[in-house]
């Protein structure tokens, strides 16, 4: 599974870290995906962007509040919320 992530993810795990899921967003008309990434320690938010850049968010479980997630027929709607109250929201996922 590691060969088909980001760079962002890649170069962010850990060395005896384990990915378990990765998400990417459905096809919009940005330029690159987003990805949400669930490992054996957090849960990791990349935001790819041109040339190579990326933004990262990564949660560890400790610091979770709510997951929520909503599953329809064409795509996926996640609600990450830290306990700080800050949220993610990633509308239109795989």
């Amino acid at each position: 599974m590691k060969e088909k992530l980001p760079k962002g993810v890649l170069e962010n795990l850990a060395p005896d870290e384990n990915v378990l899921y990765a998400i990417r967003k459905k096809f919009s008309l940005e330029a690159k995906p987003k990805w949400l990434v669930v490992t054996d320690r957090r849960i990791m938010y990349i935001d790819e962007k041109i040339l190579g850049r990326y933004e990262l968010t990564a949660i560890p479980y400790e610091k979770l509040e709510l997951v929520y997630t909503k599953v329809g027929k064409l795509y996926s709607e996640f609600l990450i919320k830290r306990e700080d109250e800050s949220e993610i929201v990633l509308p239109r996922m795989d």
